[in-house]
C-alpha cells in the first residue's frame, strides 16, 4: 500500500498537468486597466471642460472591473488545481503544496472516460462533457480521498486540463499496469 505523501513545496512533482488558463481574461484585462488609467488621467486633465464627466465614470468603471477581473484570473492561475503524477500515487494540488485529492496507483482498477449528460428541468438531454473516472480496488483504503465521487463509485476528473482526458488516462495507466502486472507474476497469473 502506498503511503500518503508528504509533499512540500519546491519537492520533485513528477509530471504535472495544470489547468487550461484563462486567456482571454489574461490578456484583457491588463489591456482595460491601462485604458481605464488613460480615460481617468484623460478627464482629470480636462475636467474644466462639460464633457469631461462621462469618460470619467467610464474610465473608473473599467478601471475597478479590470482590476478585479485581473484578480481573479490571478487567483484562478495561481489556485486551480493541477494533478500530479508522482512515483506512487495520483494527486489533486491546490496552491503552492496544499493536496486536496490522493489516489495511490496501487489501488486504481481502472480508469475511464464516461459522457456525463446535462437535462433540462423536463429530463431533456441539453449537453454534456466528459470526465475521467478513476475506479479503485479499495473504496475505503484511508490513503485515498478525492474532491468528487462519481455516482457509480469511483473518482471523476473533469475535463479542463492542459492534456487532453485521453492523455492524462494513458499517463496514469502507464504507472498502473507494470503494477498489476508484477502483482499477477507474484499470484502466479
Amino acid at each position: 500500500m502506498a503511503k500518503k505523501s508528504k509533499r512540500k513545496r519546491g519537492d520533485d512533482d513528477g509530471d504535472v498537468i495544470p489547468e487550461r488558463p484563462q486567456i482571454l481574461g489574461i490578456i484583457f484585462s491588463p489591456i482595460g486597466v491601462v485604458l481605464g488609467l488613460v480615460l481617468v488621467i484623460y478627464s482629470l486633465a480636462n475636467m474644466s471642460s462639460i464633457g469631461a464627466f462621462k469618460p470619467l465614470i467610464l474610465g473608473l468603471v473599467l478601471l475597478v472591473g479590470s482590476l478585479g477581473c485581473l484578480g481573479y484570473f490571478a487567483y484562478q492561475l495561481i489556485f486551480n488545481p493541477r494533478l500530479v503524477l508522482d512515483d506512487d500515487s495520483l494527486m489533486m494540488v491546490r496552491g503552492p503544496s496544499g493536496i486536496v485529492g490522493n489516489i495511490p496507483f496501487d489501488n486504481i482498477a481502472a480508469v475511464e472516460i464516461r459522457r456525463r449528460i446535462v437535462r433540462d428541468q423536463h429530463g431533456n438531454e441539453r449537453s454534456y462533457y466528459n470526465v475521467l473516472q478513476v475506479m479503485t480496488m479499495k473504496r475505503k483504503d484511508p490513503d485515498t480521498y478525492w474532491p468528487r465521487r462519481a455516482a457509480e463509485g469511483g473518482f471523476e476528473i473533469k475535463d479542463g486540463y492542459r492534456l487532453s482526458l485521453a492523455r492524462i488516462r494513458r499517463m496514469i495507466l502507464d504507472r498502473v499496469e507494470p503494477l498489476i502486472e508484477h502483482k499477477r507474476r507474484q499470484r502466479g497469473l
